[in-house]
């Protein structure tokens, strides 16, 4: 006989890196693209709508010029653990890369996603991080469309969080 014990403890420790961002601990873009092919399936087949929420911190890289890496890296911890603290329960978070989050919200049409967007982004404005004090993000939020594809959805809403941006930062754009 053999004891697998910890062969089963690495197993699930790398199943855990492939799936999860390693300084936020959210899932990274692999899983979102599964998570997305999932929902897409669900609305083909039960016609349930999602909506997904792309944002992205405003001047990200003055942080991490003027304070440094680390406090920039605790900026984006601080960050997530308010997300996620707020987020409803079927609602799932990634970290889409550097400085940029996407929030799926299963169930859910365009208007309740612009409602739950401006409330976060509301939250967001009132956190207080240490050595930083206060930071803003850049919102964009859309519906899923029937027979777009997951790059389509991605771009649209990668647009709009971009509007956002071009308006002035600091603002939720659907």
């Amino acid at each position: 006989m053999f004891d697998i014990t910890e062969s089963k403890k690495v197993e699930e420790r790398l199943k855990i890196l492939s799936e999860r961002d390693a300084l936020t601990e959210l899932y990274n873009r692999r899983k979102m693209f599964q998570h997305l092919e999932e929902s897409v399936d669900e609305k083909k087949i039960n016609g349930t709508d999602f909506s997904l929420i792309m944002f992205d911190i405003d001047h990200f890289k003055k942080i991490n010029d003027t304070y440094g890496h680390l406090i920039g890296d605790e900026t984006l911890k601080k960050l997530v653990d308010l997300v996620l603290e707020d987020k409803r329960s079927n609602d799932i978070v990634y970290r889409y890369g550097g400085e940029e989050f996407i929030i799926l919200l299963p169930n859910t049409m365009l208007e309740d996603a612009v409602k739950v967007a401006r409330r976060l982004h509301k939250l967001i404005r009132n956190l207080q991080i240490p050595t930083v004090g206060t930071i803003t993000v850049s919102m964009g939020v859309v519906e899923y469309r029937e027979d777009e594809k997951i790059d389509e959805l991605l771009k649209r809403v990668d647009e709009v969080m971009y509007q956002a941006k071009e308006s002035g930062r600091n603002l939720v754009k659907y």
